[in-house]
């Protein structure tokens, strides 16, 4: 936000005469926009895209290491402890010098798409993330 701030302000700095009404109305409009979308769900669907790329990048593993991204199971219950369990014991079997990483994510492969979906989305998924082996 204080980036967006700072921006308006070199702007203002750095306008004159019909650029500033100019920049008024936009300033205006978008804050417009803002209290329009903050008060309705909308504005989920709008930045969800953004959120969800900024937490991918969160999750994305190193060029330079192996990673295992282990997503949610199907069947496990609400607080996901077959996957907490699965990350675990990968992370304790592995050795604190090796270059792999083993990391858990919220999203669901479900087969009953079909084996070769499955396969394909699990796949789209691995590559988003740099992840050498899906689970």
């Amino acid at each position: 936000m204080k980036e967006l701030w700072d921006a308006v302000q070199w702007l203002w700095r750095n306008t004159t005469g019909g650029l500033r009404l100019v920049l008024i109305i936009v300033v205006c409009l978008v804050g417009l926009a803002w209290l329009a979308l903050a008060n309705s769900d909308k504005w989920k669907v709008i930045f969800k895209p953004i959120a969800d790329a900024r937490r991918r990048n969160k999750y994305k593993f190193l060029k330079d290491s192996l990673g295992i991204l282990v997503l949610r199971i199907v069947a496990d219950d609400k607080r996901d402890s077959l996957q907490a369990k699965l990350i675990a014991e990968l992370n304790n079997a592995l050795d604190d010098q090796s270059n792999i990483q083993v990391r858990g994510y919220k999203l669901v492969v479900d087969e009953s798409i079909g084996l070769v979906q499955a396969h394909k989305l699990a796949r789209d998924i691995g590559e988003k993330f740099n992840a050498f082996l899906v689970i």
